[in-house]
């Protein structure tokens, strides 16, 4: 593979990234579904989306923004009126094994169908 090939699939990667980030963002405060007491997180879905398409370290990448976001989230603060360390650890690491975790899963899923 040349250098100016690989310099293009970095670009489209790059840009992917960039643009499934601001969906996590976007998706996370006008997306949610309500049903009933709780939500759908609808932001999920371009974690998964970047799985797919750009592999593990853009969808660890788009998991933490997840846990920003979250974090972000008037609806976090009671949480972090208990324990604050605790709750951004917990949070942003939910998040990174949500992308890691849909990426190990696609590549799961992808080996058994080929075979």
């Amino acid at each position: 593979m040349s250098s100016n090939t690989k310099m293009k699939m970095d670009t489209k990667k790059l840009t992917m990234a960039a643009i499934l980030t601001a969906m996590v963002f976007v998706l996370q405060y006008f997306g949610k579904i309500k049903m009933g007491t709780f939500s759908i997180a609808t932001s999920l879905i371009p974690i998964v989306i970047g799985a797919v398409s750009c592999g593990s370290g853009v969808a660890a990448w788009l998991g933490i923004v997840f846990g920003v976001a979250v974090l972000l989230d008037p609806d976090t603060a009671l949480f972090l009126g208990f324990n604050a360390p605790l709750t951004v650890l917990v949070v942003l690491l939910k998040g990174v094994a949500c992308g890691f975790t849909a990426s190990i899963a696609y590549k799961a899923i992808r080996k058994i169908s080929n075979e």
